[in-house]
């Protein structure tokens, strides 16, 4: 019988990777493939959603190829990437799927006015969700959409235009309009969630002004999300896990006590703590999901 492996792809901010992993976690291929960044004025950055996805497509090619000709079995892809870049996308089945705009980097500052705003609900935010205001949150830009998109606005509500960070996107597409989900790692990146209800918080979308029918359902990290039907090549594969680029990187760090602290340096870089359960509020410190797996939720701080 053929050896398995696991097809992992990481959506980054500068290049998308792709890397075939043995059972015992050793790198059997890898590929690579760089995106751009558009800078429309100072201050603002997006990515062209379409690009971020075809990049996708060809490291999972190419390792796939490569696969096949050393007779490799893929028994499962994994969906890493940045996490609070900012996508929205017209629902469609088994058609070309299309953004509605450029995605919006989690680098760009433009929804700075969003969050003076609405600066009178920071507590309730940090309290729910764990994250101080600032213009990084994805829910900020969704908002900035909203103001700056109205006519968008009764397609939001309906569900019909959908909301998601990249690896909902990647997801959506992966499985030809099928599953529009995301797991509580990135989740906890929006500034929508509730982390002790693991639920989208209906406060928290009231101050945003974003529709619930909108968002992407919450899943664990690992789990069968659904099957890739996109590309041939891995055609019936299961997209099995899904988490955040840094917290992939805690993950893969391989110390799991409360107290690990795992550095992850890139175009942004991130330090996080693990912690016993739920930690309470620290002036100083974000608190996050580190990963969910077999119903068991494990937090950080960061």
């Amino acid at each position: 019988m053929a050896s398995e492996c696991i097809l992992a792809v990481d959506q980054g901010t500068t290049n998308t990777k792709g890397l075939l992993m043995d059972q015992e976690g050793g790198i059997v291929f890898r590929a690579s493939a760089p995106v751009s960044l558009i800078q429309p004025m100072p201050g603002r950055i997006e990515q062209d959603p379409v690009e971020l996805w075809q990049s996708s497509c060809n490291v999972l090619q190419e390792c796939a190829g490569h696969a096949a000709e050393a007779g490799l079995k893929i028994s499962g892809i994994a969906i890493c990437n940045q996490r609070e870049t900012a996508v929205a996308w017209r629902r469609v089945s088994g058609k070309v799927i299309r953004p509605v705009c450029n995605a919006i980097s989690w680098q760009c500052r433009r929804s700075e006015q969003i969050c003076e705003h609405i600066l009178g609900a920071a507590e309730l935010l940090r309290s729910r969700s764990g994250l101080p205001l600032d213009p990084l949150l994805t829910a900020t830009k969704w908002a900035w959409l909203l103001q700056d998109r109205p006519e968008l606005r009764s397609e939001i509500e309906s569900g019909e235009v959908l909301l998601g960070t990249v690896d909902a996107w990647l997801l959506y597409n992966l499985t030809n309009g099928r599953v529009h989900a995301t797991d509580l790692t990135y989740a906890s990146r929006v500034a929508l969630l509730n982390l002790e209800s693991l639920d989208w918080d209906d406060d928290l979308l009231r101050v945003f002004g974003i529709p619930r029918a909108a968002l992407p359902d919450l899943r664990p990290s690992a789990g069968v999300f659904g099957e890739c039907t996109a590309l041939p090549e891995l055609s019936g594969v299961p997209i099995a896990a899904m988490i955040g680029d840094s917290h992939g990187a805690l993950v893969g760090h391989g110390s799991y006590e409360p107290g690990a602290v795992k550095a992850t340096y890139g175009t942004g870089s991130s330090l996080m703590m693990l912690t016993p359960g739920l930690p309470t509020r620290q002036k100083s410190l974000a608190r996050t999901i580190a990963w969910s797996v077999l119903g068991v939720t494990q937090y950080a701080f960061e």
